[in-house]
């Protein structure tokens, strides 16, 4: 179930997922809305997609189009030679902004579109576009907060 967690130094929200989005199972229904809601969010507004975006919907299935974004994304803009097509829960280890998390670089990507159209935060913004999430992305789940120091 995706859930938000909290950088102490700036108090920036991040949302995690509980499992992973892709492979075998595709994931929980809102951990793959969450992803599908940010590779939208990213790929909607000028930057290039090897997908047709007004075919891209935002649900709870896992397809071919949302590996696709995955894959490009984790190949252009994380560098990785060979992409997963993939996302994994941010694990605490990874809860860093120079993580190599796909998760955590999604949402940094997110917030640049954010800021360039001036628009509220990332976490906010998916609460009020993405209804189902709403409810997950409520409050903090994590039994603690996670300090980048």
């Amino acid at each position: 179930m995706a859930h938000v967690f909290t950088f102490p130094d700036d108090d920036e929200e991040f949302a995690n997922i509980d499992g992973t989005v892709g492979g075998r199972a595709g994931g929980a229904f809102d951990d793959v809305i969450l992803v599908k809601a940010l590779l939208k969010l990213i790929y909607s507004h000028g930057k290039s997609s090897p997908i047709s975006m007004g075919s891209f919907n935002v649900d709870s299935r896992f397809d071919q189009s949302t590996k696709k974004l995955i894959s490009h994304f984790q190949k252009v803009d994380q560098k990785r030679s060979k992409p997963q097509g993939f996302v994994n829960r941010a694990s605490e280890e990874s809860l860093s902004k120079s993580s190599r998390s796909t998760l955590i670089a999604l949402q940094l990507a997110a917030g640049l579109v954010m800021a360039g159209l001036s628009g509220p935060e990332v976490i906010p913004y998916l609460r009020s576009s993405h209804a189902v999430l709403q409810n997950s992305l409520a409050r903090e789940r994590e039994s603690h907060v996670i300090s980048t120091g």
